[in-house]
């Protein structure tokens, strides 16, 4: 084998590491937000999306980790179909910057789910 064919395996290999590890983190949120849309989860300081409103009632401390939980799960589902079509991509297109571009949807999965969980606060 020449240098060049083992450089290129070494680098799709890399990418698919990528992949992976953004399809589990995917998979983290999407498992993550299934206790809070349940209401597994009671009014506590630790776990859930905990704010001073949300801890001053039970009503809104469940409606509240509920809408978070499904943004959660939403944003796991859009992150691990990501991992996937960009791990894909990457076959077909050498040089795909995979990092970066699963690293943003990640990060605007995460803020979109933060700012909607704080918008449907201010309404309850």
């Amino acid at each position: 084998m020449s240098i060049a064919i083992l450089r290129r395996m070494a680098k799709e290999r890399a990418m698919n590491e990528v992949s992976t590890d953004y399809f589990i983190a995917g998979l983290v949120l999407l498992a993550g937000g299934v206790p809070l849309l349940r209401g597994w989860i009671p009014r506590n300081r630790w776990s859930g999306f905990r704010v001073p409103k949300t801890l001053s009632s039970d009503r809104i401390w469940y409606e509240a980790n509920r809408v978070a939980g499904r943004d959660l799960m939403i944003a796991g589902a859009v992150v691990m179909t990501m991992a996937v079509v960009s791990a894909l991509l990457s076959k077909e297109i050498h040089g795909l910057p995979l990092e970066k571009i699963n690293k943003v949807v990640l990060y605007g999965a995460l803020l979109i789910t933060a700012a909607h969980s704080f918008i449907a606060l201010r309404r309850m």
